[in-house]
């Protein structure tokens, strides 16, 4: 999911929130479809396979999460950067300064 900068604490927490849901059934689900089969069929493996499925799934998603999310903050971060580095406030009388302008200026009394 794309997230943009506009995104409201409360709609961050709510994304991050289904997140952790969707990876919680993903763990659960498999070993629960898994023992509905066993008991159906008389076996005894669905169940544990189900299981060591879903754990699976899930490690590798968290996993994607944790990659996905270490790339958007380098970027914020490199955007952040380059903006600094880009923006300039202006002065009072609404010029840009220049890396040359940063000096002192002249003291208005003369002394």
């Amino acid at each position: 999911m794309t997230q943009t900068p506009e995104t409201s604490p409360i709609g961050e927490a709510m994304i991050w929130a289904s997140r952790v849901m969707a990876i919680g059934l993903t763990m659960f689900l498999p070993g629960v479809a898994g023992n509905w089969l066993d008991v159906r069929l008389g076996t005894g493996v669905l169940g544990p396979a189900g299981l060591v499925i879903g754990f699976s799934t899930a490690i590798f998603w968290l996993v994607e999460l944790g990659r996905q999310s270490r790339h958007r903050r380098n970027d914020r971060r490199t955007r952040n950067r380059e903006s600094d580095q880009t923006w300039r406030p202006p002065d009072l009388h609404g010029t840009v300064p220049g890396p040359e302008d940063h000096r002192r200026p002249p003291d208005p009394t003369g002394s």
